[in-house]
């Protein structure tokens, strides 16, 4: 057999690597949006939407049960706050922290989240809650 017989076209490789880079892009956006779902949000009424965002935000979910994350991944206060610092070190207060906690957890949970984000030295803190006309 010659060399020409045993080798693959490569544009046929091109599109599996860009089916496979779609794959994992739709895959990983999915699974963001599973994870929020874990979670219901408190309501709030008599405000307006806030559509500005930092590109520098880092999210924290308190689950009801008092469970907290960053991402996909459980954590502590002592890995929060070492976070949160490299997170202040690299961006400066250009970092925005949200917290999205159940409306079922107690206020009592957020308080040692709050003081963690403060002694890190960020004071941007958004906690994000749903609008009265998102839950119709």
């Amino acid at each position: 057999m010659s060399e020409e017989t045993m080798s693959l076209p490569i544009s046929a490789l091109i599109d599996i690597v860009f089916l496979l880079i779609m794959f994992f892009v739709a895959t990983a956006t999915i699974d963001e949006v599973g994870l929020q779902r874990n979670i219901e949000l408190a309501l709030a009424s008599h405000m307006k939407a806030n559509e500005d965002s930092s590109p520098y935000r880092y999210q924290i979910i308190l689950q009801e049960d008092g469970r907290l994350f960053t991402g996909p991944i459980e954590t502590s206060l002592k890995k929060l706050h070492s976070e949160l610092s490299v997170y202040k070190r690299n961006f400066g207060n250009k970092t925005e922290v949200q917290i999205r906690a159940d409306k079922h957890c107690p206020l009592s949970e957020l308080e040692p989240i709050l003081d963690t984000i403060n002694k890190s030295g960020l004071h941007n803190i958004k906690i994000i809650t749903k609008l009265e006309n998102e839950y119709e």
